[in-house]
């Protein structure tokens, strides 16, 4: 049977060992525990004959269903429905479940705050390490730079360093009166200036991923005297290999702010939390569900809450930024169209000449392959890696090391020597 909504905010809220901090993600939670709901307790109905149970398919699935209609042709309907009722439940306890041990798990991430060597108002550059050759390290402006130093044995940041580098790594920091309408031109800009004083003394490698990597490509053609090599790590620039179905409604929901005199020209993270889930809708629910059959203990639970803080913290973003990504990236797919200009300049990948490197992971889902494919395409001669894991997983899973910190450190080495 399918519990109760009581039942089920009793499963959320139970405490599942020590005392700890309460986590409110994954965010918005209101909308991945709806999903979830949505979706166990419309398999019941979906399950039922005839055209009330079409009527909850998807056109594209009518084959499936018209399989699983002549398996079952022979069943007894209310053994089934209850069946399927069950399943639902058990599924759906599941996510509960692992939701629950999620937020009050007692592990939390420690700091490890690097040393301030150049900043531009809210933006900071911070070094990690005292000694050997710097690498600007540019992360995403959506999700904090976290990702790059996640855990100790998970750190691209450590194992750069452990080679012998000294990683740079920009933090974006919080929109303040400084960045108030700032869009994607002007943070490129600012990031632009942060290369040129971090490479006073030489030019310097610059390595971007994801968003950053085309920030930090933009960036690289202004500054380009002062950049040594350029890497692009699961970096999109094809927006329409895969189109974002949702990204017109987003769209319009943002610029509709534009409208209210006195708001918040901020976007908070929530909302592109929304616009990712629109993506995969029951990735939340698969990933939860998951979770809650793991030990709490295991070293691979304290892997998945320290992604999921990651996933889901971060500083709000400028309005201009969001309406810039949507409707230039994700709508006009401005850079593969080579349209795309910052500062007046078409931003074009054919006119570096730093040695580039382009890492796709082959199991990609929030960057499909194709779309940063479609950027190794434009650049002249770039090295291309493909890491056999996902968008996350490229930073912070077992294969890490070898699939992707060993090799970049191995470019670097080989830049160096070439120079």
């Amino acid at each position: 049977m399918m519990p109760a909504p009581r039942d089920m905010m009793e499963s959320a809220s139970r405490a599942s060992g020590p005392r700890a901090p309460v986590r409110l993600g994954p965010r918005p939670l209101a909308l991945h525990t709806g999903t979830s709901f949505f979706t166990w307790s419309s398999a019941v109905m979906a399950a039922l004959p005839g055209p009330a149970g079409a009527a909850l398919w998807h056109p594209s699935l009518a084959q499936e269903r018209a399989g699983l209609e002549s398996e079952t042709a022979f069943a007894e309907q209310p053994a089934l429905q209850l069946a399927v009722a069950e399943a639902a439940g058990r599924r759906l306890k599941d996510f509960l479940d692992g939701l629950s041990a999620y937020q009050r798990h007692p592990f939390r991430r420690p700091e490890h705050q690097g040393r301030k060597v150049a900043e531009a108002s809210a933006t900071r550059v911070l070094a990690y390490s005292d000694s050997g050759p710097p690498v600007l390290l540019v992360p995403s402006l959506v999700n904090p730079a976290t990702i790059l130093d996640l855990l100790p044995e998970r750190s691209f940041v450590r194992s750069l360093a452990g080679r012998g580098y000294q990683p740079l790594v920009v933090d974006w920091g919080e929109p303040g009166k400084a960045e108030a309408g700032m869009g994607l031109g002007a943070y490129i800009g600012r990031l632009a200036g942060l290369i040129q004083e971090i490479a006073a003394d030489g030019a310097v490698p610059v390595i971007g991923y994801c968003m950053g990597g085309n920030l930090a490509l933009a960036a690289s053609l202004i500054a380009a005297n002062s950049v040594s090599a350029l890497g692009l790590l699961a970096t999109p620039w094809n927006f329409h290999a895969d189109p974002a179905p949702m990204s017109a409604h987003f769209l319009e929901s943002l610029t509709a702010f534009e409208s209210f005199d006195g708001i918040a020209r901020t976007v908070p993270i929530e909302v592109f939390q929304v616009f990712f889930a629109s993506l995969d809708p029951a990735l939340t629910d698969r990933k939860f569900r998951r979770f809650a059959s793991l030990d709490p203990e295991s070293d691979e639970a304290r892997r998945f809450v320290a992604v999921e803080d990651w996933a889901n913290s971060g500083a709000p973003v400028t309005l201009q930024v969001a309406i810039d990504c949507l409707a230039d990236w994700y709508i006009g797919n401005r850079p593969a169209c080579g349209t795309w200009a910052v500062e007046g300049e078409t931003v074009d990948p054919g006119q570096l000449t730093a040695p580039t490197l382009v890492a796709v992971p082959r199991r990609d889902r929030i960057v499909p392959p194709d779309s940063a494919l479609a950027l190794a395409e434009a650049l002249p001669e770039p090295t291309l890696l493909r890491p056999p894991s996902g968008h996350v997983g490229m930073m912070v899973s077992s294969a890490a090391e070898r699939g992707l910190y060993g090799p970049v450190a191995d470019w670097l080495d080989d830049v160096s020597r070439k120079r």
